[in-house]
């Protein structure tokens, strides 16, 4: 297969609110075998857009054998690295990713409704994790620890947060969850329930900037009931 250019256009309509419409080229360039259960194609992805982004050139390698597909993207400029396998026995989808000091101004510009946003991408992202989901199981997993520093004109400078968790469809664990700044530092250790996103565990306050220049440490116990949090 030798797919010098391609040209796509997808408009989905759904009930009652406004059609997504997304915009891509592409070039493809790889080999099939005649039972179309092997195969190893490069996908490069030269332009993507929708109303809310536009994402720049991408390359890709999809590979498919002993009944798995792999897509792996292809090192360029940006620091990021993402390999995607989906098990067809299994009926199951993983993400291994990988990024070191990644802003996502790299590789997204935001227009439309998300145009305002476009400071946060300035913000840099080191991480490490795995995602797991299993369709037959509606099972999802998902274990990563990450540090970002955040970069927005309304924000006091040097912020950090830095966080291992690990999780699956009804909570996440934060072993722990840090906030650093020039304001002091505030730590979260413990889980936050996705049916109502309270959190339980302890919350830990470190010379914390406060009221007249004054500073606080201290440390807090957090507790979640169906409708409350104590």
């Amino acid at each position: 297969i030798n797919l010098r250019k391609g040209t796509a256009r997808f408009n989905l309509n759904q009930e009652n609110k406004e059609p997504l419409w997304f915009f891509t080229k592409l070039k493809t360039k790889g080999t099939f075998n005649n039972t179309f259960d092997k195969a190893d194609l490069i996908v490069r992805i030269l332009h993507l857009s929708s109303e809310s982004f536009i994402l720049e050139k991408q390359t890709f390698q999809l590979v498919l054998k002993d009944q798995k597909l792999e897509v792996v993207k292809i090192q360029d400029k940006a620091p990021v690295d993402l390999l995607l396998t989906y098990d067809f026995p299994d009926k199951e989808f993983s993400l291994d990713f990988e990024t070191e000091n990644w802003q996502p101004s790299q590789m997204i510009t935001l227009t439309g409704p998300l145009y305002a946003y476009i400071p946060w991408l300035n913000s840099s992202l080191t991480s490490r994790g795995t995602i797991s989901y299993n369709i037959e199981e509606n099972a999802l997993d998902y274990n990563l620890s990450s540090e970002i520093f955040l970069d927005h004109p309304m924000l006091p400078p040097d912020i950090r947060i830095s966080t291992d968790l690990y999780g699956d469809r009804e909570m996440a664990f934060f072993k722990p969850l840090v906030v650093h700044s020039n304001l002091g530092i505030i730590d979260f250790t413990g889980n936050i329930l996705f049916k109502n996103f309270f959190p339980e565990g302890f919350v830990r306050l470190a010379n914390v900037k406060a009221m007249q220049d004054k500073r606080i440490s201290a440390t807090f116990t957090l507790d979640s009931y169906d409708e409350s949090l104590s």
